[in-house]
């Protein structure tokens, strides 16, 4: 799932990239949880620099993840950093 950022907070045009990212990796955009918001260093990145910053969290199960989920995780994230060189 990517975290385009807080409300407020959010440059004006993340959601079109957070489109793109999604649709080069298959995770779906989700809103940043009330529990996470402006608690990290993307929400400081915005704060200061008010440029697109996401979160994007990968895998299933629990932390550590298993090396065996580590081919997928690296496909999933060339997209999504192709995504980002193309957009």
């Amino acid at each position: 799932m990517t975290h385009p950022g807080p409300a407020g907070t959010a440059p004006p045009a993340p959601a079109a990239l957070a489109a793109a990212f999604s649709a080069a990796s298959g995770y779906p955009v989700e809103p940043v949880p009330p529990e996470s918001a402006n608690a990290g260093f993307k929400d400081w990145f915005l704060q200061c620099f008010r440029r697109p910053a996401f979160t994007i969290e990968m895998g299933i199960g629990e932390n550590p993840l298993p090396m065996t989920q580590l081919p997928v995780l690296c496909r999933a994230l060339r997209a999504i950093m192709t995504a980002a060189l193309l957009w």
